[in-house]
């Protein structure tokens, strides 16, 4: 039982960590916007 569950939770941590790869190839650039939206720290960084 405990196999299957950790087999579940592997290929989720697959799945989640591979989507931002595959939506950049898809995609390009068309939503390529930092989080921030470009904020500055006030140490200019």
């Amino acid at each position: 039982m405990q196999a299957i569950l950790i087999l579940q939770l592997l290929i989720l941590l697959v799945v989640v960590n591979g989507t931002p790869v595959i939506v950049k190839k898809l995609l390009g650039n068309a939503l390529a916007r930092p989080l921030d939206c470009g904020a500055l720290f006030f140490d200019g960084q």
